[in-house]
């Protein structure tokens, strides 16, 4: 009996660890599809960014923007599966200068678009910049509705019995949604770098241009509102 039971004992901790493990596993690959799927629409200004990038037959560069991007992601992730979000909703007005500051790099991001002209050092066989990936990281950061978002997808994963609140799934789940995002973006540079050897450099102007104009339109309509919520009395 003292054998059957020690052995039972074993099996059973045993069974616990794997579960322990699969449950990790299980919330890495959950954030590394959450972070795929989710950065396809390609209307941010960081997409729009690595766009740009890709199309001046940068790779390098885009690259870069896209790891500082996917580690904003990640960490957007891990500060919503822990419950930030619903601490900062309790200072409504940290939330509504962070959406002026966000609308205020649309803008920016947009007009460095419009204005900017093709120089020399756009050519593919310049020197990539070292620190394009804090570009990134900083107009992800920015961005007030990743935390938002993230934290809806979160709740809509618990929702379907995909993911579990425990704190120790944060980690793992964020990690995934870096990878996912990653992911994402390196099919996409491999997708304008083909399609950018089709492209005339006034036609890949054009393009920039048109870009430059929607992040222009969509900050300034985030902005006023942005504003307006802000001035609203309580």
């Amino acid at each position: 009996m003292p054998v059957a039971r020690r052995l039972s004992r074993s099996m059973g901790t045993s069974s616990a660890i794997g579960g322990f493990e699969m449950a990790i596993v299980v919330a890495l690959l959950i954030g590394l599809c959450a972070g795929f799927v989710g950065s396809i629409p390609i209307a941010g200004p960081v997409a729009v960014l690595v766009l740009e990038t890709g199309l001046r037959n940068k790779r390098s560069d885009a690259l870069q923007i896209a790891v500082g991007a996917a580690l904003a992601e990640g960490i957007c992730a891990a500060l919503a599966f822990i419950g930030v979000t619903s601490l900062l909703s309790r200072f409504p007005s940290v939330l509504s200068v962070e959406r002026v500051v966000g609308a205020a790099v649309l803008v920016m991001v947009g007009v460095y678009f419009v204005v900017r002209k093709p120089k020399a050092e756009d050519s593919p066989q310049s020197k990539p910049s070292p620190r394009k990936w804090l570009l990134g990281l900083s107009i992800t950061g920015l961005n007030p509705t990743i935390l938002v978002t993230w934290t809806a997808v979160i709740a809509a994963l618990h929702g379907a019995g995909l993911l579990s609140f425990q704190l120790v799934h944060a980690i793992p789940f964020a990690v995934g949604v870096t990878c996912g995002v990653i992911l994402w973006f390196t099919v996409l540079i491999a997708i304008v770098r083909k399609l950018g050897k089709r492209l005339s450099p006034s036609m890949t102007q054009h393009i920039v241009h048109g870009m430059g104009y929607v992040l222009i339109a969509a900050g300034t309509v985030m902005s006023v509102r942005s504003v307006v919520l802000l001035l609203r009395p309580s």
